[in-house]
C-alpha cells in the first residue's frame, strides 16, 4: 500500500468516490450573498472579481479547517493510543 502524501491530490484521485456537499447554513449566507452582488452598483469585471475572491477565501477556509479538525483527530488517536498502552 502506498503512503499518502497529499491528500488532496489523492482526493482528487478519488473524487468519482466521494461527495462533499456544502451545509444548509453556508448555501444559505451563499443566496443573500448573490442577492447583494447583484445590487451593487459596480461593473460586471468587478463583480466578476470579487466572486472569485469570495470563491478562493470559502475554498481556502474550508481546507484550513478540515486540515485542523484532520490533525485534531490524529492527535487525539495518539492520546487515546498511548492511554489504552498505559492500562
Amino acid at each position: 500500500m502506498s503512503k499518502i502524501t497529499n491528500i488532496f491530490e489523492e482526493f482528487e484521485k478519488r473524487s468519482g468516490q466521494v461527495v462533499i456537499t456544502h451545509g444548509e447554513e453556508t448555501l444559505k449566507i451563499a443566496k443573500k450573498l448573490s442577492g447583494l452582488l447583484a445590487r451593487l452598483p459596480i461593473c460586471l469585471a468587478d463583480n466578476n472579481r470579487l466572486v472569485h475572491l469570495m470563491k478562493d477565501q470559502l475554498m481556502a477556509a474550508e481546507r484550513e479547517q478540515f486540515l485542523a479538525g484532520f490533525d485534531l483527530g490524529l492527535k487525539m488517536a495518539d492520546v487515546f493510543k498511548e492511554d489504552r498502552r498505559s492500562k
